[in-house]
């Protein structure tokens, strides 16, 4: 019959240092599945002698999980390996004195924290603390409420702003932080080595690029001690100003056969089908940069498109932009976008 764990945390914990002692302890001494099977099950009855002796029911905090496992895996790690085919390792109360010592040193651990005055974490599996700020204006040395405390800050920008910098961490605080940008449709720049922010406070971001944060977009940091700067971690911001990049892929906007709007701020390389006529595109920009629309004409073909962007103008050699009219035929459009103007030309009729 199965065993039923008294604690599952102390069980578990107590096979994970089990497993990972004898993988490191010599103990496998073959890459077979027996001998793998064999490890298993004399984990599975330390294990579960380890939780008979513990016998408390109670959620194990932090300290006891990472000690119990630690422990455990030493045991095994430091103990002479013995043969894996012995009969007597997979029944539970041949482990009863090693586990019995492996708890009374983690209760022992218990103890001297209880002596101290400390309170352990929970257990390792708690859930990240998250907190929301929201802010209109240039964030220097940004340090909102519990700042130090969250894992995560859901930040909500009301407009289009910057971060300078971040305030670094004192010993015993967090050294890594998640920036979760919550706004609907403003943008976060995090600035670069930013004069606005302490020394100790400032971005180190890769090729002294600002990076920037769209809705729903996030950015993990982490401090760097040697460096003394925030450095990203992950992000799935847009690094602006790079000076070579790649893309998973083109978005495809599908068909259009009436009016239609492109924003590029969705993906710098997009793809359209016409199969109405006339129409127009009218395109908005995230920034200054260059974009690539390729324009696809249907079976029909002789589909007629006007380009035209929010805010400025179309600008055309010639004056004019002049797109491949047979059926099913593909042009590229590169544009150039100077913050106010597009600058479009067309390379026709890919075959």
């Amino acid at each position: 019959m199965p065993y039923v764990p008294i604690n599952t945390d102390a069980y578990t914990a107590a096979y994970a240092g089990a497993v990972a002692g004898m993988a490191v302890g010599s103990w496998i001494t073959s890459a077979s599945i027996a001998n793998y099977d064999l490890v298993t099950k004399i984990a599975g009855a330390f294990a579960e002698e380890f939780d008979i002796v513990w016998n408390n029911a109670v959620t194990l905090n932090g300290l006891e999980f990472k000690a119990i496992t630690s422990v455990c895996q030493n045991e095994f790690m430091n103990r002479q390996p013995g043969a894996l085919a012995n009969p007597d390792f997979q029944v539970p109360a041949t482990w009863f004195i090693p586990a019995s010592a492996c708890a009374a040193l983690v209760l022992q651990s218990d103890a001297y924290f209880a002596s101290e005055g400390i309170i352990p974490p929970d257990m390792c599996c708690q859930a990240f603390k998250t907190i929301t700020d929201t802010f209109g204006t240039v964030r220097n040395n940004y340090e909102p409420t519990d700042f130090h405390t969250a894992d995560i800050v859901r930040v909500n920008p009301t407009a289009d702003v910057s971060m300078t910098g971040v305030d670094a961490p004192a010993a015993g605080e967090k050294f890594r932080v998640v920036l979760q940008s919550i706004s609907a449709a403003n943008e976060l720049t995090l600035t670069n080595l930013d004069g606005g922010s302490l020394a100790a406070n400032q971005l180190s971001l890769p090729q002294s690029l600002p990076i920037v944060l769209g809705p729903g977009e996030s950015i993990e940091l982490q401090y760097d001690t040697i460096l003394t700067k925030w450095v990203p971690f992950a992000n799935t911001g847009q690094v602006h100003d790079m000076v070579s990049a790649w893309y998973r892929a083109e978005l495809n906007n599908g068909d259009k056969a009436a009016n239609f709007n492109l924003i590029f701020k969705d993906a710098q390389k997009q793809r359209v089908r016409l199969t109405g006529s006339p129409i127009t595109g009218t395109m908005t920009f995230p920034g200054v940069g260059n974009y690539l629309l390729k324009v696809v004409q249907d079976g029909t073909g002789g589909r007629l498109l006007t380009l035209a962007v929010t805010g400025g103008v179309v600008k055309k050699p010639g004056g004019t932009l002049v797109f491949t009219s047979t059926a099913n035929a593909t042009d590229l459009v590169s544009l150039y976008y100077d913050g106010t103007d597009a600058y479009a030309s067309i390379v026709p009729n890919y075959s």
